[in-house]
Protein backbone atom coordinates (compact mmCIF):
# COMPACT_ATOMS: atom_id res chain seq x y z
CA UNK A 1 0.00 0.00 0.00
CA UNK A 2 2.85 2.42 0.71
CA UNK A 3 4.93 1.39 -2.31
CA UNK A 4 5.40 4.14 -4.91
CA UNK A 5 3.90 3.20 -8.30
CA UNK A 6 6.25 2.39 -11.16
CA UNK A 7 4.78 5.04 -13.46
CA UNK A 8 5.25 8.65 -12.44
CA UNK A 9 1.99 9.79 -14.05
CA UNK A 10 -0.41 7.60 -12.09
CA UNK A 11 -0.73 8.88 -8.59
CA UNK A 12 -1.09 11.65 -6.08
CA UNK A 13 0.33 12.24 -2.66
CA UNK A 14 -2.35 11.62 -0.05
CA UNK A 15 -1.08 11.33 3.49
CA UNK A 16 2.45 11.14 2.04
CA UNK A 17 1.51 8.10 -0.06
CA UNK A 18 1.60 8.22 -3.85
CA UNK A 19 -1.09 5.96 -5.30
CA UNK A 20 -3.52 5.38 -8.13
CA UNK A 21 -7.29 5.37 -7.83
CA UNK A 22 -7.35 1.56 -7.98
CA UNK A 23 -4.78 1.32 -5.18
CA UNK A 24 -6.71 3.79 -3.03
CA UNK A 25 -9.98 1.89 -3.49
CA UNK A 26 -8.19 -1.40 -2.76
CA UNK A 27 -6.73 -0.03 0.49
CA UNK A 28 -10.12 1.34 1.57
CA UNK A 29 -11.89 -1.95 0.86
CA UNK A 30 -9.34 -3.92 2.95
CA UNK A 31 -9.66 -1.63 5.98
CA UNK A 32 -12.30 -2.26 8.69
CA UNK A 33 -15.35 -0.03 8.28
CA UNK A 34 -14.51 2.12 11.30
CA UNK A 35 -11.01 2.87 9.93
CA UNK A 36 -12.07 3.77 6.39
CA UNK A 37 -12.16 7.37 5.24
CA UNK A 38 -15.52 9.08 5.58
CA UNK A 39 -17.75 9.73 2.59
CA UNK A 40 -16.56 13.32 2.10
CA UNK A 41 -12.86 12.48 2.57
CA UNK A 42 -13.16 9.63 0.07
CA UNK A 43 -14.78 11.95 -2.48
CA UNK A 44 -12.03 14.55 -2.03
CA UNK A 45 -9.24 11.97 -2.20
CA UNK A 46 -10.68 10.33 -5.32
CA UNK A 47 -11.09 13.72 -7.02
CA UNK A 48 -7.51 14.65 -6.06
CA UNK A 49 -6.19 11.45 -7.62
CA UNK A 50 -8.18 12.01 -10.82
CA UNK A 51 -6.96 15.61 -11.12
CA UNK A 52 -3.37 14.49 -10.54
CA UNK A 53 -3.65 11.80 -13.22
CA UNK A 54 -5.36 14.11 -15.72
CA UNK A 55 -3.19 17.21 -15.26
CA UNK A 56 0.13 15.79 -14.01
CA UNK A 57 2.14 17.13 -16.94
CA UNK A 58 0.11 20.33 -17.36
CA UNK A 59 -0.84 21.82 -13.99
CA UNK A 60 -0.98 25.26 -15.60
CA UNK A 61 -3.95 24.12 -17.74
CA UNK A 62 -5.68 22.87 -14.56
CA UNK A 63 -5.20 26.24 -12.83
CA UNK A 64 -6.49 28.16 -15.86
CA UNK A 65 -9.56 25.89 -16.14
CA UNK A 66 -10.28 26.16 -12.40
CA UNK A 67 -10.09 29.96 -12.48
CA UNK A 68 -12.29 30.02 -15.59
CA UNK A 69 -14.97 27.86 -13.95
CA UNK A 70 -14.77 29.95 -10.77
CA UNK A 71 -15.10 33.26 -12.67
CA UNK A 72 -18.08 32.00 -14.71
CA UNK A 73 -19.87 30.78 -11.58
CA UNK A 74 -19.22 33.95 -9.55
CA UNK A 75 -22.21 35.98 -10.89
CA UNK A 76 -24.53 33.06 -10.12
CA UNK A 77 -23.12 32.94 -6.58
CA UNK A 78 -23.81 36.67 -6.14
CA UNK A 79 -27.37 36.13 -7.40
CA UNK A 80 -28.01 33.37 -4.84
CA UNK A 81 -26.18 35.46 -2.24
CA UNK A 82 -28.78 38.24 -2.57
CA UNK A 83 -31.61 36.59 -0.55
CA UNK A 84 -29.15 35.79 2.24
CA UNK A 85 -28.20 39.47 2.56
CA UNK A 86 -31.90 40.40 2.53
CA UNK A 87 -32.50 37.86 5.32
CA UNK A 88 -29.70 39.40 7.42
CA UNK A 89 -31.33 42.81 6.96
CA UNK A 90 -34.69 41.31 7.95
CA UNK A 91 -33.10 40.12 11.20
CA UNK A 92 -31.38 43.45 11.85
CA UNK A 93 -34.58 45.42 11.28
CA UNK A 94 -37.07 43.11 12.95
CA UNK A 95 -38.48 45.99 15.04
CA UNK A 96 -42.22 45.92 15.55
CA UNK A 97 -42.57 49.53 14.51
CA UNK A 98 -40.58 48.98 11.32
CA UNK A 99 -43.03 47.16 9.06
CA UNK A 100 -40.77 46.34 6.12
CA UNK A 101 -41.35 42.89 4.66
CA UNK A 102 -38.76 40.58 3.11
CA UNK A 103 -39.51 41.85 -0.42
CA UNK A 104 -38.74 45.40 0.71
CA UNK A 105 -35.36 44.31 2.05
CA UNK A 106 -34.69 42.41 -1.19
CA UNK A 107 -35.42 45.51 -3.30
CA UNK A 108 -33.07 47.52 -1.10
CA UNK A 109 -30.31 44.91 -1.57
CA UNK A 110 -30.80 44.96 -5.37
CA UNK A 111 -30.48 48.74 -5.29
CA UNK A 112 -27.25 48.48 -3.26
CA UNK A 113 -25.91 45.77 -5.59
CA UNK A 114 -26.56 47.98 -8.62
CA UNK A 115 -24.91 51.03 -7.08
CA UNK A 116 -21.91 48.96 -5.91
CA UNK A 117 -21.41 47.42 -9.37
CA UNK A 118 -21.52 50.86 -11.03
CA UNK A 119 -18.95 52.23 -8.58
CA UNK A 120 -16.75 49.13 -9.02
CA UNK A 121 -16.89 49.55 -12.79
CA UNK A 122 -15.77 53.15 -12.34
CA UNK A 123 -12.92 51.97 -10.10
CA UNK A 124 -11.86 49.41 -12.74
CA UNK A 125 -11.98 52.13 -15.40
CA UNK A 126 -9.73 54.42 -13.36
CA UNK A 127 -7.44 51.44 -12.71
CA UNK A 128 -7.20 50.87 -16.46
CA UNK A 129 -6.43 54.56 -17.03
CA UNK A 130 -3.79 54.45 -14.30
CA UNK A 131 -2.08 51.49 -16.00
CA UNK A 132 -2.12 53.25 -19.38
CA UNK A 133 -1.35 56.74 -18.10
CA UNK A 134 0.08 56.57 -14.54
CA UNK A 135 -1.15 59.93 -13.24
CA UNK A 136 -1.65 60.13 -9.49
CA UNK A 137 -5.23 61.36 -9.89
CA UNK A 138 -6.34 58.08 -11.53
CA UNK A 139 -4.76 56.02 -8.73
CA UNK A 140 -6.34 58.26 -6.10
CA UNK A 141 -9.81 58.06 -7.68
CA UNK A 142 -9.59 54.27 -7.95
CA UNK A 143 -8.80 53.95 -4.21
CA UNK A 144 -11.30 56.64 -3.21
CA UNK A 145 -14.14 54.81 -4.95
CA UNK A 146 -13.68 51.84 -2.61
CA UNK A 147 -14.45 54.12 0.35
CA UNK A 148 -17.30 55.74 -1.60
CA UNK A 149 -18.95 52.31 -1.96
CA UNK A 150 -19.03 51.77 1.82
CA UNK A 151 -20.11 55.35 2.50
CA UNK A 152 -22.90 55.02 -0.07
CA UNK A 153 -24.13 51.78 1.53
CA UNK A 154 -24.17 53.45 4.95
CA UNK A 155 -26.11 56.46 3.62
CA UNK A 156 -28.52 54.14 1.80
CA UNK A 157 -29.25 52.27 5.05
CA UNK A 158 -29.72 55.54 6.92
CA UNK A 159 -32.12 56.96 4.33
CA UNK A 160 -34.10 53.77 3.73
CA UNK A 161 -34.55 52.57 7.31
CA UNK A 162 -34.56 56.05 8.92
CA UNK A 163 -32.83 55.23 12.18
CA UNK A 164 -30.41 57.30 14.25
CA UNK A 165 -26.81 57.62 13.09
CA UNK A 166 -25.28 55.55 15.93
CA UNK A 167 -27.77 52.70 15.46
CA UNK A 168 -27.26 52.75 11.68
CA UNK A 169 -23.47 52.61 12.06
CA UNK A 170 -23.78 49.69 14.49
CA UNK A 171 -26.12 47.77 12.19
CA UNK A 172 -23.94 48.67 9.18
CA UNK A 173 -20.91 47.07 10.90
CA UNK A 174 -22.93 43.99 11.90
CA UNK A 175 -24.26 43.66 8.34
CA UNK A 176 -20.77 43.89 6.83
CA UNK A 177 -19.43 41.28 9.27
CA UNK A 178 -22.28 38.87 8.48
CA UNK A 179 -21.92 39.48 4.74
CA UNK A 180 -18.17 38.81 4.99
CA UNK A 181 -18.79 35.48 6.77
CA UNK A 182 -21.48 34.47 4.26
CA UNK A 183 -19.25 35.53 1.37
CA UNK A 184 -16.31 33.43 2.62
CA UNK A 185 -18.54 30.36 3.08
CA UNK A 186 -20.12 30.87 -0.37
CA UNK A 187 -16.72 31.43 -2.01
CA UNK A 188 -15.34 28.21 -0.51
CA UNK A 189 -18.41 26.26 -1.65
CA UNK A 190 -18.04 27.77 -5.12
CA UNK A 191 -14.37 26.78 -5.19
CA UNK A 192 -15.27 23.16 -4.32
CA UNK A 193 -17.96 23.12 -7.03
CA UNK A 194 -15.52 24.60 -9.56
CA UNK A 195 -12.94 21.98 -8.56
CA UNK A 196 -15.42 19.17 -9.22
CA UNK A 197 -16.37 20.67 -12.58
CA UNK A 198 -12.69 20.76 -13.65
Amino acid sequence: AIKKPDTEDSGIIIRNITMTLREYDSIQSRLPKEKRDGWLVQKLNRKSILIRQKYLHNMEAFEILLVEHYAHSFPAMMFFFLPLVAFVLKLLYANKWKKINYVGHSIFVIHCYSASYILMLMALFFGFLYNVLPWWIFGFLRKALVFVIFFYLYKAMRNFYRERRAITIFKFLILNLMVLILFIVSAVMLLVISLYRT
